[in-house]
Formats: C-alpha cells, sequence, structure tokens
C-alpha cells in the first residue's frame, strides 16, 4: 500500500474475478499490497527509463540486469518461498504446542498483539491472545508467542537473504561482466564518451580496492540480513510500555512490519534492505567518481520517492481534492498530516469508513462513499505517477547531463596541462 499499512486479514477482490481482468480489482490490490505497488513504482518509474536512457549498449545490458535480478532474486524467491514456509511454520507450532487443526492464520498475528508489554501482566488480553492462537488457556502462551515470533522473523530473514544476495551478485557480476565484454575496467556510463586514458585513470582507485570493498559489501550485506530482525526481537521481548521512553516510542513502529495477504513483506523490511544491500553496496562496486555521484543520487531520490514520495504526492492531490469538492464531502478527510503538518496519503478504507458514519439518507450516503472511493482512487494514482514521473526521468537524465559535463570538464583540464591529445572535443576523441 501506498503510505500505511493494512492489516493480512482484510479481503481483496483477486484482479481476474471470474477468469476476466479487472482493473478496479487490480487497483484494490495495488493500494492495499505493498509489494505490489512498490513494484508498480519500479516498473512504471525506474526501469523502463535507466534502460532507455542508457549512454550504450554496455550500460544498458548493466540496467537490463539489474531489474532482472530483482525480479527474480531479490523479490521472486522470497514471495515463492513465503506461503510454502509459513505452511511449515505453522504445522509445527499446531505439533509443537497440541493446537487445533481447526487453528488457522498463527503467523497472521499482528507484531503489536504480539509485543511483550500488550499482554504479559493483562489477564484481559492474554486470554484473547491464547484464544486468536488457538490454546485453550493462557498457561503456555508465553512459549507459543516466542515460537510464533521466531517463525514470523525468520520469514523475514529469509526476505532480506534473498535481497542481499541480489546485491552482491548483480553489483560484483556486472562489474566482472562489462570487464570480460569490453576488456575495459571503468564505469560503463562514461563508455563512448571519455577517452581510454580517463576511463582507466578515473577507475584507478577502485580497481585498487576491490578486494578491501568487496569484503566491506559482504559486512553491510550481513547487517542488513541480520540487523533488522535482531531490532524487531529486541522491541517483541522489551517490557517497555509502547509510547513511553525512547524503546517505547520506537515500539509503534511494529505495526509497519505487519504483512499483507500472505506476503511476508513490507515495504520497511524492503527499504532497510535497499539501505545496505543497493544504497552501500551499489556505492562500493561504484568503478568511478562519476558513478559513485550517480549513485548516491539514485539512493537519496530513490529511497525517498519509493518509500515515502507518492504517499505526500497523494497527500497534496487529496488536499486539493478536498477543497474543490468540499461541499459535497459532509466532512469527510481525504488526507492525514504528517511530520511537520505535510499532507500524506489516507487509507482508502479509513475514508470508507468514516464515510459510511456519516449521518443521512441511505441513497445518499451510497453517492457519498461512491464519490470519496473515486477521489481516493485518483489520489493513489497522482501519488504513483509523480513519483514515477521524478524517479525515473528526472533523475536519470540529470545525471546523464552532470556526468558528460564532468568528463568535458576533465578533458579540458587535461588538455591545459598534457596539451595536443586532448584539444579534441568530445566528440571526436578516440572512443574507450
Amino acid at each position: 500500500m501506498v503510505g500505511a499499512v493494512y492489516p493480512q486479514s482484510q479481503s481483496i477482490s483477486p484482479a481476474f474475478a471470474g477468469g476476466r481482468f479487472s482493473f478496479r480489482n487490480f487497483e484494490n490490490e495495488a493500494i492495499q499490497n505493498e509489494v505490489l505497488n512498490r513494484s508498480l513504482i519500479d516498473i512504471i518509474g525506474y526501469e523502463p527509463w535507466v534502460i532507455g536512457f542508457s549512454r550504450n549498449g554496455t550500460e544498458r545490458l548493466e540496467k537490463l540486469m539489474d531489474g532482472v535480478a530483482w525480479f527474480t532474486i531479490g523479490l521472486g524467491l522470497p514471495l515463492l518461498l513465503q506461503r510454502p514456509l509459513s505452511k511449515f511454520y505453522e504445522r509445527a507450532l499446531k505439533n509443537k504446542f497440541n493446537l487445533s487443526s481447526q487453528t488457522k492464520g498463527l503467523l497472521n498475528t499482528s507484531f503489536t498483539k504480539l509485543e511483550k508489554s500488550h499482554w504479559q501482566g493483562d489477564a484481559t488480553q492474554s486470554a484473547r491472545l491464547a484464544k486468536k492462537l488457538g490454546l485453550a488457556n493462557a498457561n503456555k502462551l508465553g512459549g507459543l508467542v516466542k515460537w510464533v515470533v521466531g517463525a514470523k522473523l525468520a520469514i523475514v530473514l529469509v526476505d532480506l537473504f534473498f535481497m542481499a544476495a541480489k546485491g552482491e551478485i548483480y553489483f560484483w557480476g556486472r562489474n566482472l561482466l562489462t570487464e570480460k565484454r569490453t576488456h575495459k575496467k571503468g564505469f560503463s556510463g562514461e563508455m563512448g564518451m571519455a577517452t581510454s586514458t580517463q576511463l582507466e585513470n578515473n577507475a584507478k582507485e577502485y580497481n585498487e580496492s576491490k578486494t578491501l570493498k568487496q569484503r566491506l559489501s559482504m559486512v553491510f550485506s550481513g547487517v542488513a540480513v541480520a540487523g533488522l530482525p535482531l531490532v524487531l526481537l529486541g522491541l517483541l521481548r522489551s517490557k517497555a510500555t509502547v509510547g513511553k521512553g525512547v524503546v517505547g516510542k520506537t515500539k509503534k513502529l511494529l505495526k509497519s512490519f505487519d504483512y499483507h495477504n500472505t506476503i511476508y513483506m513490507s515495504k520497511w523490511v524492503m527499504f532497510w534492505s535497499n539501505l545496505f544491500s543497493w544504497n552501500l553496496v551499489g556505492y562500493l562496486a561504484a568503478r568511478s567518481k562519476n558513478e559513485k555521484r550517480e549513485q548516491v543520487v539514485k539512493s537519496v531520490i530513490s529511497d525517498v520517492m519509493v518509500f515515502m514520495g507518492d504517499a505526500v504526492f497523494a497527500g497534496l492531490a487529496g488536499k486539493w481534492l478536498q477543497k474543490k469538492y468540499k461541499g459535497k464531502l459532509a466532512g469527510v478527510k481525504l488526507f492525514n498530516r504528517g511530520w511537520l503538518g505535510v499532507p500524506i496519503e489516507r487509507k482508502l478504507g479509513d475514508i470508507k469508513t468514516e464515510a459510511n458514519k456519516v449521518k443521512m439518507t441511505k441513497p445518499a450516503k451510497a453517492g457519498l462513499i461512491q464519490m470519496v472511493d473515486k477521489l481516493a482512487r485518483w489520489q493513489f494514482r497522482i501519488g504513483i505517477l509523480s513519483t514515477s514521473l521524478i524517479l525515473g526521468i528526472a533523475t536519470t537524465l540529470a545525471n546523464n547531463v552532470y556526468t558528460k559535463k564532468k568528463l568535458l570538464d576533465q578533458q579540458a583540464d587535461m588538455a591545459k596541462h598534457y596539451g595536443g591529445l586532448f584539444k579534441q572535443p568530445l566528440s571526436s576523441v578516440r572512443r574507450a
């Protein structure tokens, strides 16, 4: 989902209801499914543009490899394994704790419900949680909660492992393949624009420290895989009350890691992995200063746009729509206020729930719900499309233009110092 987390228990119509594709049902799924709507931004707003605006065939192949590696190793394998893994863990838990065969959805239990301060010492909450988990009484609740938490975090760890593996395989495999294909050591984005001397000089630092950087990247990948599950485990086991103190306030973030529709991956798990397995590993694997700069720009903008930007754009659209249709909305809010009062997208479910509580005749209420549903969908579309425009087109072209400028400046500087060989314009120099 965009800018919010929906509980797994929500039912959603399949996109292919009755064997025929339904755009409305697909959009329902996209609005609520974090993996799907992040992938939409990737497919619409990133992959086509970085591939299409590649500066040469070698770079285009690298960008294509990036997309294929993500959708197969980074995303595809975790999604293929998660359902079988969840069924395996659920069977094991039922056997270990002699739970009824009718008990279902053990791993669907929200992190916020499993958090220790929520149920420990509260007889009412303990009884409710025990009943949800299929226990006849709460005596074994502590042991079962530990195992449920362990199973959920194990699946998060599997997600993170494959996303980290994608980063290692892609970045270092890309560099090796490009070097083998072109017989040149350097940044593919400079090939076709830089002279052979430039390309070699720009890649000198990378080639001299490549082994150290590869080892460091493995360390970052290890942090990416193990770090988040350990942090979540510490928060879940802490007795700190939610909202009180540093740990208690941090516990408020737990709900952001709940799952949706048996897809055991929230966008914040993806964000955590992105920080280490794409941003940092990609920086270490950069073959020149130009590639390092491009990687930093892409990392910062993609992190902001992919994980937060669409919610802000949708919120701004919601604010405008709220003002435009103020007289017809009966006070129903289309957007929320985020940090520093920034408008952010409001959940479609929350908007429709508020509309349903408005006191009016049934026909009028049906019309209001239909209207807010339509406006909320337009918010979602505007958020996705605005993010895509900035992420894929503007960022890619800005990087390309600035790198070309840096290469021209470098050539001018070399011509000033060495003369003759570097006096030709970029368009006529001997190509690398």
